[in-house]
């Protein structure tokens, strides 16, 4: 069971593990608890793609493994943000997004929104603390990698960060996950939780955990929610989602399908290995005629 949920947790990581991962021993003595909690976060502000729902099945996997698995819906969040209004990211939390967690088969994830609870005095008090014990420049350098407005940054932007390190305690979390952007929110909360800081909830360090971006169908960024053309949503009807599969950009062969840091930038690719292949396991698929013809299977990326 303890290689079963390492292995689960570790599947698809950035690398290098060592930068990824903070840390590999303390998740090795993680996994051998018996019901240990991991958790994603969602700013709710946009349609559901492709390059969310492998986490979503993360966190299914991990549920099955006996983890308690939540899934924060950060509408308070998005809404600093600069996402929406509150009250709109908090109704289609409850209705688009908790309605596709359940499509995907995802009972065994415990959904659980912001506005529940970080807006308690407890939850206020200790933000309040913590906000005192980092800078704003420290605060930025965490949140600049997933801030909506970069060029003139907001107070509520500043907070964020800070408050996603607040979640993790209040979530009662052993373990945060996210893609790569996430890192340095998560090393912020593991320094804050190391120090002498009092709060009033109960503090500890946690793991981290963080999985490679999936780029998106246009070149040169990620898939985003708010540009329909760089992501494959999970509502798109087939004949949208071939039209976007076409015109997606695609190195040449024999160019390298990765950029100088040796991550992945062919969307189809970066798909079939972190989607596709982990759920169905392995793909037949048509061998071209200048390599021989015939079908060839694939059980590995690699």
């Amino acid at each position: 069971m303890h290689e079963d949920r390492l292995h689960a947790v570790l599947d698809n990581v950035a690398e290098p593990v060592e930068e990824f991962v903070m840390t590999l021993d303390e998740l090795r003595e993680l996994v051998k608890k018996p019901r240990p909690t991991a958790y994603i976060g969602y700013e709710p502000s946009g349609p559901i793609h492709i390059g969310v729902l492998f986490t979503i099945e993360k966190l299914a996997r991990l549920a099955d493994l006996g983890f308690h698995s939540i899934a924060l819906m950060a509408d308070l969040h998005g809404f600093l943000n600069g996402k929406g209004p509150l009250e709109l990211l908090k109704e289609v939390s409850l209705t688009y997004w908790s309605e596709v967690f359940k499509i995907l088969g995802s009972e065994g994830i415990d959904i659980v929104l912001g506005t529940e609870y970080q807006l308690s005095e407890e939850y206020t008090l200790d933000l309040l603390t913590l906000s005192q014990k980092v800078t704003a420049r420290r605060a930025w350098r965490a949140m600049s990698m997933i801030a909506r407005e970069t060029e003139h940054p907001t107070v509520g932007q500043h907070l964020y960060p800070i408050m996603q390190a607040l979640d993790i305690l209040y979530l009662e979390c052993d373990l945060a996950m996210g893609g790569t952007d996430q890192r340095k929110i998560h090393a912020l909360a593991r320094e804050l939780f190391s120090s002498r800081v009092e709060l009033r909830h109960e503090k500890w360090v946690p793991v981290a955990v963080h999985f490679p971006l999936v780029p998106g169908l246009l070149p040169g960024g990620k898939m985003s929610s708010s540009i329909p053309k760089s992501h494959v949503a999970v509502h798109d009807p087939p004949d949208v989602i071939r039209k976007k599969m076409r015109a997606a950009f695609c190195p040449p062969p024999g160019d390298s399908q990765f950029d100088e840091e040796g991550k992945l930038i062919n969307p189809i690719l970066a798909m079939f290995k972190m989607v596709i292949l982990p759920r169905v396991g392995k793909v037949t698929l048509p061998r071209a005629r200048a390599v021989g013809g015939g079908e060839v299977t694939v059980s590995s990326f690699s």
